[in-house]
C-alpha cells in the first residue's frame, strides 16, 4: 500500500504574506481547508496574451486543503506580477490595508468583460478596400443625407464646398484602414482596440438593425449598465465597423478562391427569408480540401411584392418629392426659411427650454422634420410668443425673429396637411402592405386633404379665368 501523500497545512502567515483570504473551515476542528487569492478576487488576472493560444482563465484561484507556498508564490508572479511587486514593496502595516475599500471583481462588469489583451488586428487586400469599399460601397448621396440629418442644416449649394465635403466624408469612412507597412502588396490593416464593442456592434448588425438603431441600443446599454468600454458608439462608427467586416469577409473569400486546391467555383442565385424579410441571395460555392463552402456574397432585401419598375418609382419616394417641392413654394420659400430661423433660435434658449420642459425639434430638409416643428410651434404658441415679446423689450440680447400674424396663419394652415401626409407615409411603410394596396391610401389622402381645406375637384382643361373664386386646383 503506497504511503499517504503528505500535504502542507495552512499557515496563518499566508493571509498577509501571500494575500490569501480564508473561505472555508472544517466544521469539527475549525482548521482552514480552503482559501482564495485576494488578487484574483479584487483585481483579476493579468496575463500576457501575445504568445498564448488559449484564452486565459478568469475564475478566482483557490487553494486547499494542500497549501504549498511555492505553488502559491508562482501563481502570484505569473498572474499578478505588477500588483504582486507593488504588494511586496509595502510595509507589513500597509499590506494589511492593501485590499481595503476595493470592490470585489465579481461585483463589477469587469468580471464579465475582457480588459487585458483587448486588441484585434485584421488584414485585407488593397483591391477590396480601394475598389469595393472605397468606390462601390461608398454612396455619396447617402453619406450627405446622413450628415444633413445629424447636423440639422441644409447642404451648401456651392459646388466646391460640396466636393470638399464628399472628400472628407470618404476619408472619414476609410479612416480605420491603414496601409500595411510590413507588406509589399499594398494591403491594408485595421486595428480594433475595443474588441468587445466591435463584436457587440457586429452582433446587432446581424440582427437587421440600422446603424442609428445600433448606436442607440449600445448607448442605452452603456448608460444602464455603466459600461465605460461601450462609449463613443455612433452611426458613423457602426458604418466603419461594418465596412471592416465586409472587407475581411471579401478578402477571405478571395484567398480561398486563389488557393491551389480550388480549381472551380459556382455562383448560385436563390431567394430566402430572414426575420420576415425576403432577400435575393447571390452565393459562391467552392470546395477547399474536400469541404464544400457556401458563402453569401450579396443579399438584396425585397419588401412586399415589387416589380423592377415599381421598385424604382415607388409611391413613398415620389410622394416625398412632391411634398418637398410643394412646401418650398409656400410664400416663395420665405415660410420654410422663417420656420428654420425660429427653430434654430428657440433651440438656443435654455431658459425657455427649462420653462417648457422640452426643446424645439431640429428643422432639416426632410418634410417629416418640418411636420414635427410645426406641431411643436402650435402646441407651445403662447409660450413662444410671450418669450419673444419679452426678449424684444430687453437690451443686450440677440434680436429674436419677428413672427407676424400672417406667418402664424400659414403655420396653422400647413400643419394639418403635413400631419395627414405623415400618417399616410407611416401606413405605406407597413411590413405586410402590398403594392396593389398603396393606391387606396393615396386616394384616402386626397379625400382627407379635400375635406380639410374644403377643396373641389375641377376639370383640368378649364380656363383659369372662367373659374369661380371658390374653385382651386
Amino acid at each position: 500500500m503506497p504511503p499517504k501523500k503528505k500535504t502542507s497545512p495552512w499557515q496563518p502567515a499566508y493571509k498577509q504574506k501571500l494575500g490569501l483570504r480564508v473561505t472555508n473551515r472544517d466544521v469539527k476542528t475549525s482548521a482552514v481547508i480552503e482559501a482564495v487569492c485576494s488578487f484574483c478576487k479584487y483585481f483579476g488576472r493579468q496575463v500576457d496574451m501575445a504568445n498564448r493560444k488559449r484564452a486565459a482563465r478568469i475564475a478566482n484561484q483557490t487553494y486547499g486543503p494542500d497549501f504549498r507556498a511555492d505553488f502559491m508564490t508562482k501563481h502570484m508572479e505569473s498572474q499578478h506580477h505588477e500588483k504582486w511587486n507593488e504588494y511586496q514593496a509595502l510595509s507589513p502595516s500597509e499590506q494589511l490595508k492593501f485590499f481595503d475599500g476595493i470592490v470585489s471583481r465579481n461585483n463589477t462588469l469587469h468580471r464579465y468583460i475582457e480588459i487585458d489583451g483587448d486588441k484585434l488586428t485584421l488584414k485585407m487586400s488593397n483591391a477590396v478596400v480601394d475598389t469595393i469599399i472605397g468606390e462601390l460601397l461608398f454612396r455619396p448621396e447617402d453619406e450627405m443625407a446622413a450628415l444633413e440629418h445629424d447636423d440639422g442644416e441644409a447642404l451648401d449649394p456651392n459646388i466646391a464646398e460640396h466636393v470638399a465635403r464628399l472628400i472628407k466624408l470618404k476619408r472619414n469612412a476609410l479612416l480605420l484602414f491603414k496601409p500595411d507597412c510590413e507588406a509589399d502588396d499594398g494591403s491594408y490593416i485595421v486595428m480594433i482596440k475595443n474588441v468587445k464593442r466591435f463584436q457587440l456592434i457586429i452582433k446587432h448588425a446581424s440582427c437587421g438593425m440600422s446603424f442609428r438603431q445600433i448606436a442607440a441600443a449600445i448607448g442605452h446599454t452603456r448608460d444602464v449598465m455603466s459600461i465605460g468600454k461601450l462609449s463613443g458608439v455612433s452611426d458613423h462608427l457602426v458604418g466603419q465597423y461594418v465596412r471592416v467586416l465586409v472587407g475581411v469577409a471579401l478578402t477571405k473569400i478571395g484567398v480561398l478562391l486563389s488557393s491551389n486546391d480550388v480549381w472551380a467555383f459556382s455562383i448560385a442565385f436563390d431567394g430566402s427569408t430572414h426575420c420576415g424579410t425576403v432577400f435575393f441571395d447571390v452565393r459562391i460555392r467552392i470546395s477547399v480540401k474536400g469541404i464544400l463552402y457556401n458563402f453569401h456574397l450579396i443579399a438584396m432585401p425585397h419588401f412586399g411584392r415589387h416589380t423592377a419598375d415599381l421598385q424604382v418609382n415607388c409611391v413613398n419616394h415620389q410622394a416625398d418629392l412632391v411634398v418637398q417641392a410643394t412646401v418650398e413654394l409656400i410664400n416663395g420659400g420665405n415660410f420654410v426659411a422663417k420656420v428654420y430661423e425660429v427653430t434654430v433660435y428657440l433651440r438656443k434658449q435654455n431658459t425657455l427650454i427649462t420653462e417648457m420642459g422640452v426643446a424645439s425639434p431640429k428643422k432639416t430638409n426632410r418634410w417629416a422634420a418640418l411636420n414635427n416643428v410645426l406641431q411643436f410651434d402650435i402646441k407651445y404658441e403662447r409660450q413662444i410668443i410671450a418669450f419673444l415679446d419679452e426678449r424684444c423689450e430687453q437690451r443686450g440680447v440677440a434680436v429674436p425673429p419677428v413672427l407676424s400674424e400672417t406667418w402664424w396663419v400659414q403655420v396653422f394652415a400647413v400643419a394639418p396637411g403635413l400631419e395627414l401626409v405623415h400618417k399616410m407615409f407611416c401606413e405605406l411603410q407597413a411590413r405586410l402592405l402590398l403594392i396593389c394596396q398603396q393606391r387606396a391610401y393615396v386616394n384616402k389622402l386626397a379625400v382627407d386633404l379635400q375635406m380639410v381645406y374644403e377643396l373641389r375637384r375641377i376639370d383640368m382643361d378649364a380656363e383659369f379665368g372662367d373659374l369661380d373664386a371658390l374653385d382651386y386646383f
